[in-house]
């Protein structure tokens, strides 16, 4: 955090995004392959993250939260709020290819912590050319909820 408070120049602002509530974009059952796929692909995307935290060089555990990261990085007017998210059903024709690319992402993400039951029921949503395509879907949504703490170098 000190080296990136050192990059902002005397009165600018580091902000910091955190993870809240994971965002859910699908039904719970979506008609194709076992029920609860979006909870299995956050699970399996969980277990992605914290093996490459784990894994970067230098990474060390921080046993406090992000407001008191960014004062001792030496930042004043350090705040944080929440944001919430939410595109209720139905979806917008954006929004769609939105989940699209994020169900896509999450299976990448997720790699081999899928089983082939899971990769195959993906791929058959995100294939644009497929009758189980989710960009023809009018019951998905975007829910999720963020952190943000926020900081001013002096």
């Amino acid at each position: 955090m000190r080296s990136l408070a050192g990059l902002v120049r005397p009165g600018g602002a580091v902000a910091i995004g955190e993870g809240g509530l994971e965002m859910r974009c699908l039904p719970w059952d979506v008609g194709v392959g076992r029920p609860g796929l979006e909870q299995r692909l956050l699970a399996a995307r969980g277990e992605w993250f914290a093996g490459m935290r784990a894994g970067l060089p230098g990474s060390v555990a921080m046993p406090y939260g992000w407001p008191r990261a960014l004062r001792e990085a030496g930042l004043d007017d350090v705040e944080s709020f929440g944001a919430l998210i939410d595109h209720p059903v139905p979806g917008s024709e954006l929004l769609r290819e939105y989940v699209v690319h994020r169900i896509g992402w999450l299976a990448e993400s997720a790699g081999d912590r899928l089983d082939a039951d899971d990769r195959a029921t993906v791929a058959a949503l995100i294939d644009p050319d497929g009758p189980d395509f989710l960009g023809r879907r009018d019951d998905l949504y975007l829910f999720g909820a963020k952190a943000i703490h926020c900081g001013r170098l002096p």
